[in-house]
């Protein structure tokens, strides 16, 4: 673990912290049972600082291990290249998104990203994408409300299906 990684992790945690008392004043729940403009904002920056200051404190605790170990390991052109391919892929599917809508794109963007991480089981290979896409499909559009990019042309008429 770099110092230079240790500190932006540090400053994620103070960073999210710091927006916490702003997203507050939002007014999260306004009577029992209503959820009000606030709510999601306060939620998200909180969950956020959690998971940072979760990975801050397990960055201390891997530079104390790796000071104690004093073994530097050196990425390689391989890892280099797998993390060039994944940026890649997130860029296009978020190319693709608007135009061939999200119930197409996003089992492909899935499928597609773990193949490029390593991933070869097929049962998961076959499983993982069907599973997620509807997860997130369920969960954006019928309990939170917030439409997903449907895409134009034959895209459209296939999400219209749908949903």
């Amino acid at each position: 673990m770099g110092r230079g990684e240790l500190v932006f992790r540090g400053f994620c945690v103070l960073f999210f912290a710091a927006l916490l008392p702003y997203a507050w004043q939002f007014g999260g729940i306004r009577r029992f049972g209503e959820v009000g403009s606030g709510f999601w904002p306060l939620w998200v920056l909180a969950f956020a600082t959690v998971l940072s200051l979760f990975l801050f404190l397990q960055g201390l605790w891997s530079a104390r291990r790796d000071s104690r170990q004093k073994a530097a390991a050196q990425p390689t052109s391989a890892d280099a290249r797998r993390c060039l391919a994944a940026m890649a892929i997130v860029l296009a599917y978020l190319l693709i998104l608007p135009r061939a809508g999200f119930v197409i794109t996003t089992p492909a963007f899935i499928l597609v990203f773990m193949l490029g991480l390593g991933e070869r089981r097929v049962g998961i290979l076959s499983a993982a994408p069907v599973l997620i896409t509807i997860g997130l499909f369920l969960f954006f559009i019928k309990f939170i409300q917030i439409p997903l990019p449907r895409g134009s042309g034959v895209f459209l008429t296939f999400s219209r299906m749908l949903y």
